[in-house]
C-alpha cells in the first residue's frame, strides 16, 4: 500500500506540473475552506460528531476562527479517545497505514494515515524534491536514519529507486570522508539529510577544505537555523529545501518564497495563539480530523502564509570517538518500544548513560536499546533505572539531558 501511494503520489505531482508548469506545492497554499469535508465527516465519520461537541462547536456550523478561538483546543487524548483504532471502522482501518511521532514528549503519538491522505503527501513530498530539480530516476543520497543491520555496510545502496543511504549514526571523520568520496566518484547531486547531520558534514567539509557542488539538499524532522541555510547554499551552491512538518498532519510547510521562511501546505485553518504558537484546523487528515489543534512549535507570522520556525533548538549527545550525535537519532530508536509510559535519555560528562523509564520493558528489549545506543554513541557504559527523572525548571520531562 505504501509503495503505491509512492507511486500515485508521484504521478498526481508530475501530471499537475506538466498542465500547469508549475510545481504543486503552489497550488496547496492557496486559502479553501472544508465545508464539504466537514459535514461528510459530520455524517459518515465515527466519533467526530461527539467530538466537535465536547470541543464546544455546533456541528452543523462550519467554524469560523472566531468560534474556533472560543472554543477549547484539541489534546492527544482527545484524539486517542475520539479516533483511536478501536474507534475506527474496519474498512479505514485496512486501508491506512500505522504511523507515530518520533516522541518529542517522551512517548511516541501513535495513529493512523487514511491512504488517501498517504498519496497526498507522497505528492507533496515529491514536489519538495521537485524544487530542487530532482525527478524519477536521478541519483540520490538519504543521509538519515538508516542503520545498518548485522552483516550490512555504512553504504547502502537500493537500486531499483537508485538511492543511496549513509549512516548517519557514523560520522566521524574517517566514514564522513568515505561519504564525501561516494558522492565525488558517483557524481550525486541530491542529498536528503537532517539539519542536524548536514550541520556536521558541512563543518568537516569546510575544516578539509573540501568542495562539494550540489543541486539539492532536502532536509526534515528538525528545526533549521537561518545561518546553516544561508551557508548551505552558499557553500554546496544548490537549493536547500526545508520541508517543516508534525506527523499527526496538523501542519506543513516548505521554503517556498524564501529560503528562511516556511509557508503552510496545504489547505489549513490557522490563528495565532498568545505564546506564538498557533491553532490548526485539516480536515484533508481523513483519519485523525484535526479541529483546533495547538502546534506547539513556536511559528512567528511574517506575513500572507510565510512563517519563521523557532524554539525546536537541538541537543546533542557525544559519542566516545568525539563527535557529536542529533537527539532525532534516539527518538527513531525509543519509538519501538509501545509499552513504554515515558523515558529520558541522561548523559553525563564522563559521556556514561542513563536511561530512566516507566512502563514495561522486557529483558530483549532492554538488549536492543542497548545495542541501539552503543550503534549511536559508541562503547558507552549505560544503565537502566526505573522513574529515576531529571526535571527542569517547568516540572516537565524533557527525553533528552545533558548533565
Amino acid at each position: 500500500m505504501d509503495f503505491i501511494s509512492s507511486v500515485l503520489g508521484v504521478f498526481i505531482s508530475t501530471t499537475y506540473e506538466f498542465i500547469f508548469r508549475k510545481n504543486l506545492l503552489y497550488s496547496r497554499i492557496k486559502p479553501k475552506n472544508h465545508k464539504l469535508n466537514w459535514f461528510l465527516l459530520i455524517l459518515f465519520r465515527k466519533n467526530f460528531k461527539v467530538y466537535i461537541q465536547d470541543l464546544g462547536l455546533n456541528p452543523w456550523k462550519y467554524p469560523t476562527i472566531e468560534s474556533l478561538k472560543k472554543a477549547r483546543l484539541t489534546t492527544k487524548k482527545d484524539i486517542k479517545k475520539y479516533f483511536s483504532s478501536k474507534s475506527t471502522s474496519v474498512l479505514l482501518n485496512f486501508f491506512s497505514l500505522k504511523m507515530s511521532s518520533s516522541g518529542s514528549t517522551g512517548k511516541p503519538f501513535e495513529f493512523r494515515i487514511f491512504v488517501l491522505q498517504w498519496i497526498e503527501e507522497q505528492a507533496r513530498v515529491y514536489s519538495s524534491f521537485r524544487l530542487g530539480g530532482y525527478s524519477i530516476g536521478k541519483k540520490m543520497v538519504i543521509f538519515r536514519s538508516y542503520s545498518p543491520k548485522s552483516g550490512e555496510k555504512n553504504i547502502k545502496e537500493v537500486k531499483w529507486k537508485n538511492w543511496i543511504y549513509f549512516n548517519s549514526f557514523s560520522v566521524d571523520e574517517e566514514n564522513l570522508m568515505i561519504y564525501y568520496n561516494y558522492l565525488i566518484k558517483y557524481n550525486i547531486k541530491f542529498i536528503r539529510t537532517y539539519p542536524s547531520t548536514l550541520s556536521t558534514f558541512l563543518a568537516f567539509l569546510k575544516s578539509k577544505n573540501l568542495k562539494l557542488n550540489l543541486k539539492m539538499i532536502h532536509v526534515s524532522s528538525e528545526n533549521i537555523s537561518d545561518k546553516l541555510i544561508l551557508e548551505s547554499e552558499e557553500y554546496f551552491d544548490c537549493k536547500l529545501v526545508n520541508y517543516y512538518g508534525q506527523v499527526e498532519q496538523a501542519i506543513l510547510g516548505v521554503n517556498l518564497f524564501d529560503s528562511c521562511s516556511i509557508s503552510i501546505l496545504p489547505y489549513t485553518s490557522w490563528y495565532k495563539l498568545e505564546d506564538n504558537t498557533i491553532a490548526s484546523m485539516n480536515l484533508i487528515n481523513l483519519t485523525n480530523p484535526l479541529i483546533n489543534y495547538q502546534v506547539n512549535d513556536h511559528l512567528i507570522h511574517l506575513n500572507n502564509n510565510q512563517f519563521k520556525v523557532v524554539g525546536r533548538s537541538n541537543v546533542f549527545l557525544k559519542h566516545v570517538n568525539g563527535y557529536s550525535v542529533s537527539t532525532i537519532n534516539f527518538y527513531t530508536l525509543m519509538q519501538k518500544f509501545t509499552n513504554l509510559i515515558k523515558w529520558q535519555i541522561i548523559q553525563k560528562n564522563d559521556l556514561t548513560v542513563t536511561l530512566s523509564y516507566q512502563g514495561k520493558l522486557s529483558l530483549e528489549e532492554k538488549k536492543q536499546i542497548l545495542v541501539g545506543i552503543y550503534d549511536r554513541l559508541g562503547d558507552v557504559s549505560l544503565s537502566f533505572k526505573y522513574n529515576e527523572f531529571k526535571f527542569n525548571g517547568e516540572g516537565k520531562i524533557n527525553p533528552i539531558v545533558i548533565l
